[in-house]
């Protein structure tokens, strides 16, 4: 994993350091491109994580490519701004009086994050090829950038946070507009399911969207994958535990 720091040209999105992995053979494969995964809140998707828990996004990813279960992909975290829960949340929305930044966010991840990666990598960088993981906010975001934009084709929206307490014109504007292009995973543990931004309801809300998706004619275990973490809380341990079945769903070999 190294790390190359992305300058910003969105207005109040600072740049950042981002941190990326290689898979296996990828300097002795010179004619190879491969798909691209974006992660939020990147400062703890590998080991050595800066706070928290680490995803240990890496050794998942070694370990189910080595398995013939992953194809080989780049991995790029990119850490969380200042005002994590504004920066994530869709532009629609507001939280504490202030207005939702996911549109800012997804500007200066289209715009400056990736054709640094596409600069500097063999990426295929078409929307079926490049997928958005996160988790919590994170998970929010994800979904977000898969339906509001045209850039990322598969989603990993773990433990995604979309109750109608903390966004609920995003969730309007879902299903005003039925967005019907990505191919996505997501999925909530079983317990800790308040989690304590005003009265949302995690657990609750993860079923309602999954709803709202087969009615927009999403397709279970075809292109919509929703799974409960049984005996899972709202943490790192437990997204970590889960990513192995989201790398193999959007990424799958086959």
């Amino acid at each position: 994993v190294v790390s190359t720091n992305v300058g910003s040209s969105v207005t109040n999105i600072a740049g950042r350091d981002i941190r990326i992995y290689l898979p296996r053979g990828y300097d002795e494969n010179t004619d190879r491109r491969y798909p691209v995964v974006y992660f939020s809140d990147g400062q703890n998707v590998f080991t050595p994580s800066d706070s928290y828990d680490s995803w240990g996004a890496e050794t998942t990813a070694d370990a189910e490519i080595m398995g013939g279960r992953m194809r080989e992909s780049i991995l790029v975290g990119v850490p969380c701004g200042a005002d994590r829960t504004i920066e994530y949340l869709p532009h629609m929305d507001s939280n504490g009086g202030k207005q939702g930044k996911a549109n800012h966010y997804a500007d200066f991840l289209i715009h400056n994050v990736r054709p640094t990666i596409d600069t500097h990598y063999r990426t295929k960088n078409d929307r079926s090829n490049t997928a958005c993981i996160g988790s919590s906010s994170g998970g929010l975001l994800s979904m977000y950038l898969g339906t509001w934009t045209n850039v990322f084709g598969l989603v990993g929206a773990v433990s995604g946070v979309y109750d109608t307490n903390f966004c609920p014109n995003y969730m309007a504007w879902l299903e005003t507009v039925k967005p019907r292009e990505a191919r996505i995973w997501m999925d909530v543990g079983n317990i800790g399911s308040d989690i304590q931004i005003g009265n949302t309801k995690l657990y609750g809300s993860n079923f309602e969207l999954y709803w709202y998706l087969n009615g927009f004619g999403y397709v279970p275990n075809l292109d919509l994958r929703f799974m409960i973490g049984c005996g899972h809380d709202h943490n790192e341990w437990a997204w970590a535990t889960r990513l192995p079945l989201v790398y193999r769903f959007l990424l799958d070999v086959r």
